[in-house]
């Protein structure tokens, strides 16, 4: 039997360190980040420092009128060379701020030919690369008409990528991202504007600025930059802004909420995805009554990414994340449906996820919901600074189709307890959701971190039909409960409130608190549907957390109770003092991720400081200081009925605790691991508190 942190802290802190030992610091993806603030210095830290050729550089204002804070080329002959550190190849993305009054010749698209070779005006040169494994240097020629990417190789110099377009004679920002699949992507202020042919050689990021062999740029470059790993949109848009650091651009995952064009021509959308290595396509034109969308609406933008399979069949879309830190604890989220095919029988999806080759969503039966419901991942301990990210259907039953949207990787600190709340469906019947009135059903398949396997206890709004609840269920089947019919609600905790003020509330058997461990934030997330059927926006669903006891009432002194009504207002109680009411999120029907961040040193009564959030918003909708904090963290999930004539019912779904940051063991506590030194984990020495 798993040792559990009641059983003793040794246990809990040995797993804490061997966490923590794997962790270090990656390489940032910037390999070469020119100011030109009066010299030629790298300022990626890798020491990639410019050498300037044929004459003297020359340093003027940039485009916010700062003296001697960008460079002039002369458009004959000069440019700047810079060094190789890191130079990456396949991937990568490069660009800048330019100034230029000259056009430079367009040419036609193509992937042969040695067409760059006159006519252009290279702000980054396109260095011949000769040599074995069929290299290629990449560099980009820009005009006030246009801009264009050439690669270089014996006998071959074409322009994979040609924007056709006014760029006019301003400072204008200009990116150049190579994907996994060697295909440029040419962006303008931020915006992508252009996607060009794959690559038939192996591309290299450029080591010239200014001009190369066949062409040089009348005009001036500042805040260059060049990366070893490939951009998104949204990283790209970041850089124009000045709303992203180019030191830490985060966690790159290609075209996410495919919206990056060009989409697929092919109606209805069957085609190759930008970023993307496999999948079926891309719902067209954002129609979201088009096939495959049916009616639904994307969560994020107007398109979807789609999967297709036949019963039995499996189909993959694939691509390498980037911007990993080895050792560091990572999770995988994502939105998905099944299209529901309007034809005889039921379609069923079989989605799962892999991410470095493990597997971290394991594959559950998908029927269509009314909405795009989140996938939250296991965790996944990065091996390196990318992971192959593999998201896949197998066709359960029908003419099935797995929907997927607003992928994204974010990096979490440790994992204290994930439920997912996914049952394995009946294979004769795979279309019909479990519904399991033993809501303590296949605890290993549906949980993850240190808690894992922890068993909930349940109180009904009336007594128990039979052996179980009937007022709690997991993976929602449906039906009449109290005289009430509900639709399924698939993978999820349901709660029924029962007639007339009544509450089904159930509780994780399992004190989360960490005690003796520096935590400096813990975060609980879920997603919540305030209202699943029945009747009145009186009733509502709620959490409790901060109990010493399970099974609290919202308004019981001891912890903090949270209600959400299906208008979209919350209110929070410290004890039974209300200190919180108003919009949490906008109302509609279906699930809302909340997000609740306590930020305090340790559960050892210090203060903490409370913000909630909700569908994923920067700005908290509500926060609280407690002075006396917290000491314990047993948690509650409510759903309460207010209505006399009906029942009603919520959903939980995603339930995970964890902390933000690396945990650290409290000093005294370090000695019952044997004398392990704070040094040989890389703790930071902070004075404790008497008695901590």
């Amino acid at each position: 039997m798993r040792k559990r942190w009641g059983d003793g802290p040794v246990v809990l802190l040995a797993a804490i360190a061997f966490w923590l030992v794997s962790n270090h610091p990656s390489e940032a993806g910037l390999v070469g980040y020119f100011k030109f603030d009066g010299n030629l210095q790298d300022s990626s830290g890798l020491g990639n420092h410019g050498t300037f050729y044929n004459g003297s550089a020359s340093y003027v204002a940039d485009r916010n009128g700062n003296s001697n804070s960008a460079i002039q080329f002369d458009g004959t002959n000069d440019y700047v060379q810079i060094g190789t550190a890191g130079r990456a190849n396949t991937s990568f993305a490069f660009g800048g701020w330019i100034k230029t009054s000259d056009t430079h010749e367009i040419d036609t698209q193509r992937d042969y030919g040695t067409a760059g070779t006159s006519g252009q005006k290279y702000a980054f040169g396109a260095s011949y690369m000769g040599g074995g494994g069929n290299p290629a240097g990449a560099g980009l020629s820009i005009g006030t008409n246009g801009i264009s990417v050439y690669e270089h190789a014996d006998s071959y110099m074409p322009p994979l990528a040609v924007y056709n377009g006014t760029v006019g004679s301003d400072w204008v920002h200009v990116m150049v991202v190579y994907d996994g699949e060697k295909q440029p992507a040419i962006y303008l202020n931020g915006q992508r504007v252009h996607t060009g042919l794959k690559s038939p050689k192996t591309p290299y990021s450029p080591i010239q600025v200014g001009g190369g062999t066949y062409g040089y740029l009348n005009g001036v470059m500042d805040e260059v930059m060049i990366f070893n790993q490939p951009l998104n949109s949204a990283q790209v848009l970041g850089l124009y802004n000045g709303t992203l650091s180019p030191f830490n651009v985060g966690i790159t995952v290609l075209n996410p909420s495919f919206e990056d064009p060009p989409y697929p021509p092919n109606y209805p959308g069957y085609g190759d995805i930008p970023g993307w290595i496999g999948g079926g396509g891309v719902n067209p034109t954002g129609d979201d009554n088009a096939p495959f969308l049916n009616g639904l609406t994307p969560p994020d933008g107007t398109h979807a990414g789609f999967i297709q399979c036949g019963v039995g069949g499996t189909g993959t879309m694939s691509q390498t994340v980037y911007g990993l830190t080895p050792g560091k604890t990572y999770i995988v989220e994502y939105y998905q449906d099944e299209r529901g095919a309007n034809h005889a029988g039921y379609a069923v999806a079989g989605p799962s996820v892999r991410l470095g080759g493990q597997t971290v969503v394991p594959m559950t039966e998908l029927i269509r919901t009314p909405q795009f419901r989140r996938v939250v991942s296991r965790p996944f301990t990065a091996a390196g600074e990318t992971a192959l990210l593999e998201i896949s259907n197998t066709g359960i039953q029908g003419d099935n189709t797995l929907l997927v949207d607003k992928v994204s990787v974010r990096q979490i600190g440790y994992l204290v307890f994930q439920d997912s709340f996914d049952l394995r469906n009946n294979p004769s019947t795979p279309h019909i959701p479990a519904g399991s009135l033993n809501i303590n059903t296949n605890l290993a398949f549906r949980q993850a971190g240190y808690y894992a396997g922890t068993p909930y206890i349940e109180q009904a709004a009336t007594a128990p039909g039979g052996t179980y609840d009937s007022f709690s269920q997991v993976d929602f089947a449906g039906g009449t409960i109290a005289g009430t019919n509900y639709s399924a609600v698939p993978d999820a905790l349901v709660l029924i409130g029962g007639l007339g003020y009544n509450l089904t509330m159930v509780s994780p058997n399992q004190n989360f608190n960490l005690r003796g461990i520096r935590i400096d934030q813990m975060v609980i997330e879920f997603d919540v549907d305030p209202y699943i059927g029945g009747s009145g926006e009186d009733d509502w669903v709620g959490i409790r957390f901060g109990d010493s006891e399970p099974l609290q009432w919202v308004l019981n002194p001891g912890g903090i109770g949270m209600i959400f009504w299906n208008n979209g207002y919350f209110a929070a109680w410290d004890g039974g003092t209300s200190v919180g009411f108003g919009p949490a999120f906008t109302e509609a029907e279906g699930f809302h991720t909340i997000r609740i961040e306590m930020d305090m040193l340790e559960f050892n009564g210090s203060p903490a400081t409370i913000r909630a959030y909700a569908d994923g918003s920067v700005s908290p909708f509500w926060s609280y200081t407690r002075t006396n904090g917290f000491q314990d963290n047993y948690i509650t999930l409510l759903g309460l009925g207010v209505s006399q004539n009906a029942s009603i019912g919520h959903a939980f779904d995603n339930l995970m605790i964890y902390t933000a940051s690396i945990p650290e063991p409290t000093s005294g506590l370090l000695l019952a691991l044997g004398g392990l030194a704070l040094a040989s984990w890389g703790f930071r020495r902070r004075k404790r508190n008497a008695g901590c």
